[in-house]
């Protein structure tokens, strides 16, 4: 997807998801709740401030899938899975064994 695609998709969001993204911290260990509060707080203030603020790291990406498979899973390793198969344009859904 180009630059302006990325960016009309980023605008779409939420307030607090754009503030979420911007603050590039995804997957980085918290150490306090406060901390994620704080800082979003921050983020929120300063998008109402400058709502068209976008995330230069913000990628939107377009798969184009025939077959998706999803899993539940479950203590027991009973687990519900779920495939979905494009089939003339229809997705077909099929429970599988676990």
């Amino acid at each position: 997807m180009d630059s302006k695609s990325n960016a009309d998709d980023f605008l779409k969001r939420g307030a607090v998801a754009r503030a979420i993204a911007l603050l590039g911290k995804q997957s980085q260990i918290l150490e306090k709740q406060e901390h994620l509060d704080t800082a979003l707080r921050d983020k929120v203030n300063e998008l109402e401030k400058n709502p068209s603020l976008i995330s230069t790291t913000w990628t939107q990406y377009q798969l184009n899938a025939g077959e998706v498979e999803f899993w539940q899973a479950a203590d027991n390793r009973k687990h519900a899975r779920l495939k979905y198969q494009l089939n003339n344009g229809v997705w077909d859904k099929s429970l599988l064994w676990p």
